[in-house]
């Protein structure tokens, strides 16, 4: 604990924001974010360590994460994975977007767009769509096809939920259908205990 008073988060001068990260047991630094407040990080690098750790993990707020649905890694290396994969995206997302259909993509989803396929003018597939930054070159990667234009939305909202911080739900395309995931699985929670 040093002069954030967190564990794993530290003050980045250079960028002037809190930086979570934590140590696995064979001393390899697992890096989480920047955040604005050294809570946010705290919080970031809590789930972080329950993703990758488990439940057993040391967390800043303990007790704070039964409720949340955490997406659990089988390794760091995973955990950076899908961190990076989804990094950009988290930052591009700042305001809610009301669902319109915009000529480039086709869709009323954020991150879903049409294709059209080989055998006619009328057939599509969905896809859903996020980029991704290497080596500060910012790509795109898409995933599907998927059979309608929902479920492409219903992918592209597991992967904004499952970054590491994510804690806004009107921030995805179906946040009624997240709030009732993390409703069911509270009381899933409350009636084993």
């Amino acid at each position: 604990v040093g002069r954030s008073g967190f564990t794993g988060v530290s003050w980045n001068a250079q960028v002037q924001k809190w930086r979570g990260y934590f140590y696995l047991k064979n001393g390899k630094q697992v890096y989480v974010g920047l955040f604005d407040t050294k809570e946010d990080a705290a919080r970031a690098v809590d789930r972080a360590l329950i993703a990758v750790v488990g439940d057993g993990a040391e967390v800043n707020f303990v007790g704070k994460y039964g409720n949340e649905i955490i997406v659990r890694y089988d390794s760091a290396e995973q955990f950076q994975e899908a961190r990076a994969a989804t990094a950009a995206l988290a930052a591009a997302l700042v305001a809610v977007r009301k669902p319109q259909v915009t000529s480039k993509s086709g869709s009323q989803y954020t991150g879903v767009m049409k294709r059209k396929k080989k055998g006619g003018p009328d057939v599509v597939e969905w896809r859903m769509q996020y980029n991704v930054t290497v080596n500060g070159k910012q790509t795109y990667t898409s995933q599907g096809p998927f059979a309608t234009e929902v479920e492409a939305a219903r992918a592209w909202d597991q992967l904004r939920s499952s970054t590491p911080g994510f804690k806004n739900s009107k921030l995805l395309n179906l946040p009624e259908e997240y709030e009732a995931a993390v409703a069911a699985a509270a009381s899933a929670a409350a009636g084993a205990s």
